[in-house]
């Protein structure tokens, strides 16, 4: 039995199941398994080598969505710079409508944000978008 866990090593990102399990966790727990099991029945060396896989399939996968995300930003980023210049219409937050000509873009831990007139508006908010005469 487990009597503690130190706090702040699960992330708590959304994530569930073992993707919520950062690899910090993962190896206290296995150390607290092995250390408090029964002599006289001890773990299956199987059993550790199949959590010990577990735990690099967990690490691959935090791996490729932490890959998966920066590539989308990248996307996002490359497709808000394509605006620069064009007309684009945003239902923006607390202010309603906004229209406009994009100015510049600036990157935000949110995603890009775009420059019209006096309002930074995130692309999630864009309705439309038109060629600049």
């Amino acid at each position: 039995m487990i009597s503690s866990v130190t706090p702040g090593l699960v992330s708590n990102e959304g994530s569930t199941g073992l993707g919520a399990m950062s690899t910090d966790l993962f190896l206290e727990l296995l150390v607290a398994q092995l250390r408090h099991q029964n002599p006289m029945e001890p773990m299956d060396g199987g059993a550790l080598l199949q959590q010990t896989s577990q735990l690099a399939n967990v690490e691959a996968i935090q791996q490729l969505a932490d890959l998966q995300s920066h590539v989308v930003g990248i996307g996002q980023f490359s497709t808000a710079s394509s605006m620069i210049g064009q007309t684009v219409v945003a239902d923006h937050s607390g202010v309603g409508e906004v229209e406009g000509v994009v100015s510049g873009v600036r990157a935000s831990a949110s995603g890009p944000l775009l420059q019209v007139g006096p309002y930074e508006v995130s692309i999630d908010e864009v309705v439309s978008v038109q060629a600049t005469e």
